[in-house]
Formats: structure tokens, sequence, C-alpha cells
């Protein structure tokens, strides 16, 4: 369903210090919301009008499992239908995933709906155009903002569709075709997920590996509700730790919320 906004409903400043150096980040509602959501969404359609890269005006956005990214979801892909480009949803993804989507549809680009490692009140978007090429501060962040923030696009007569479309089966087939089985040790192994999105596709993938596996916090769940998702804090790993010793496994793997680390 696409929802009408207009200068008239969204007046307000977008704070422009959730533009960071490789993606946008901030606290939800305070610092990014679904005012902020739908004039970025605009704006990365105009960018990638201007550098000629909007190719087929397709847009890959997947989302991760926070509590604000359904809301933020609605309203980004609003803000980028309102240009006359169609989003192709791929749901509840890792940003993994979300990478092999953009190659395998042929996207003119994508927009992630993810915070990664960050506690759970913070939300963002990463940006990327066709062939997953990073858009930072050097190749475009910045002109997104301004785009954003001068707020002078105006809604097209002819808007572009939101269709679903659930390609996690066919990306883990792709992963599976990738990995020579009989290479791979019957390894003792505990995963801690921390409740992000890499979940399901651990659970999945290792049902194909020779290996005795535990997976740790496997559930999605946006509160990250055991700990903090993000392996770079010792303290988020204690759980981890003590699995891997009490269990003898040869090897412990923690990811963070949107699985890219």
């Amino acid at each position: 369903m696409l929802l009408c906004y207009n200068k008239i409903n969204f007046m307000s400043t977008i704070n422009p210090s959730i533009f960071k150096a490789y993606d946008i980040r901030g606290i939800y509602p305070d610092e990014i919301n679904e005012e902020a959501a739908y004039k970025i969404g605009q704006a990365f359609v105009k960018f990638l009008e201007s550098a000629g890269e909007i190719g087929n005006r397709q847009i890959i956005v997947g989302r991760d499992a926070r509590i604000s990214s359904d809301n933020l979801f609605e309203a980004l892909t609003n803000g980028i239908a309102s240009q006359s480009a169609d989003v192709i949803n791929i749901g509840l993804v890792s940003t993994p995933q979300f990478y092999w989507a953009i190659i395998k549809e042929g996207a003119a680009g994508g927009v992630m709906i993810t915070a990664s490692h960050n506690p759970a009140q913070y939300n963002g978007f990463k940006f990327y155009a066709s062939q997953v090429r990073p858009i930072d501060i050097r190749t475009g962040l910045l002109k997104i903002r301004d785009l954003a923030i001068a707020n002078e696009m105006v809604a097209s007569v002819s808007p572009g569709k939101v269709n679903s479309k659930n390609l996690s089966a066919e990306y883990l087939d792709y992963i599976k075709q990738k990995t020579n089985l009989e290479k791979i040790k019957p390894f003792r192994i505990i995963i801690d997920c921390g409740n992000g999105m890499i979940g399901p596709e651990v659970r999945e993938l290792f049902k194909a590996l020779p290996c005795q596996t535990e997976v740790l916090f496997a559930d999605p769940d946006g509160r990250f509700p055991n700990h903090e998702a993000n392996p770079s804090k010792e303290e988020t790993l204690k759980t981890l730790q003590e699995k891997v010793l009490s269990g003898r496994a040869d090897l412990g793997i923690a990811f963070d919320g949107d699985g890219d680390r």
C-alpha cells in the first residue's frame, strides 16, 4: 500500500548528525524517525538518478528485527516509491543475504534497515548502488543528506510499486553450493547469534555440515534480551566463552545484529 506523504506533513529538519562515515544511524525516534526515513528514501532515488545509476529503477530493501524497523521500512519505501522507483521487499534478512539479493536481482541499488552492532534503541540505513557498491561520505552519502534536508522533492503522479519477494531459500542453496562439504572436519562449534538476523540462516546452513553445533540465541529479537549484539565488546561473549569451555568445543563464533561481522 502506498501512503501519501508531502512537504505539508513533514516540515521539521532532519538531524544531520545521523549521517555517519559509512551509513545513517541514530536513536529512534528522537534522532531517526519516519519523517527522516521518507525523505531519505526520496533522496536516495534522486541521488541515483543524478549519478546516472538508476538503471532498472528497482531498489532492494531488507531490514533487521529491531522494534522500529517495520515503521521505518514503511516510510522509507513510500519515499522511494514516490519517486517512481519500484521496491523489492526481501523482508527480515541478514546483511550478507541483502548483498546477494542486489546482485541476484540485478537491482539499481539497495537499502538495508539496520543499526548493525548498536544497542536496541538505535536504527539506521546502509546504502548501496548496483553490484553492491557502497555509498558512503566519499561516494554520495553527503549528497543524499543534502537532498533529504532540502526537502524539495515532489511525489510523482506515477508512483512505483512495493512488491515482496522471499529469497532466503535460494540464498541458502547458493551458499551450500559454494561449500565443499568433504573438506570440513566434524568440529564441535558453539555459535552465538545474539538474537540478530543471522540466526535462522545459521541453523539451516549448519544442518548440511558434518559438525556438532550448538546455536545460542538464534531467534531474531530486536530487543536483544540476552545481551547486546556486539561481539567486539568482551562482556557480550561471556555465555559463549562458558559454553566453549564447558562443552570442550573446538570453536566459538559470535555475530552482530545484522550478521555481517
